[in-house]
């Protein structure tokens, strides 16, 4: 497969619809090369990680990195969620890394406090 006439034999580019950055940190989850991940993660950071791990379903792969680094701590203020950025981003970032009680704060959020314009788009209040 490597020589001859298959795809595989020539050198081709590759082109990711992912983040590179997202999926260079997800390879290095998979491969177990924990010194090489980031000590901490940005907001756009963890959503375009959790994208792949939706894609590929890598959440159970992944999730526990995610707690162990405790890379949504630095998003947290005294420990508790502050709602004025991408609360809907959130709740799918939580959602994706299994992070229950997390997640549940947004879904009460949404419950609560959620609106939506007559297209259906989510407003707050």
């Amino acid at each position: 497969m490597l020589f001859g006439p298959f795809p595989e034999s020539t050198k081709s580019k590759v082109f990711l619809e992912e983040d590179p950055k997202a999926f260079s940190i997800l390879l290095h989850i998979c491969h177990h090369k924990y010194a090489d991940l980031p000590s901490t993660l940005s907001h756009r950071e963890l959503h375009d990680l959790a994208i792949p791990c939706d894609k590929y379903d890598l959440s159970a792969v992944v999730a526990p990195m995610v707690k162990w680094n405790r890379w949504l701590d630095s998003h947290k203020k005294d420990g508790a969620w502050s709602t004025s950025t991408d609360p809907q981003e959130w709740l799918f970032i939580t959602y994706i890394f299994e992070l229950e009680s997390d997640y549940d704060f947004f879904v009460h959020y949404f419950a609560m406090c959620a609106n939506s314009d007559e297209d259906g788009v989510y407003e707050s209040r």
